[in-house]
């Protein structure tokens, strides 16, 4: 199956914490899984979906907490550097 991975944040937010965790984490528990993974800043404006514009006005309206993570354009996470909640998601699913 494809997943498509989506880390939304800031650059200087310790980026590399939640979305590289994720990175090393999800292949092995999903081997056979297409992975895909993105990080969004959530100041870049440019080349962003409907679905990236109208998250992350959620993201500045405080409707979600920073970080978000969502998987095929489903919230996952929000406001936690701690990968595990995602990797719950993706354990419940095999």
């Amino acid at each position: 199956m494809k997943f498509v991975i989506n880390v939304y944040g800031r650059r200087e937010d310790e980026k590399s914490t939640l979305y590289e965790a994720l990175r090393t984490h999800l292949p092995g528990i999903r081997p056979h899984d297409d992975l895909f993974f993105n990080f969004i800043d959530i100041r870049q404006t440019e080349n962003l979906t409907d679905h990236d514009e109208n998250l992350m006005e959620q993201l500045d309206e405080g409707d979600l907490g920073i970080p978000a993570v969502t998987v095929n354009d489903e919230i996952v996470s929000d406001g936690t550097m701690d990968p595990a909640t995602v990797i719950r998601w993706f354990e419940a699913r095999e």
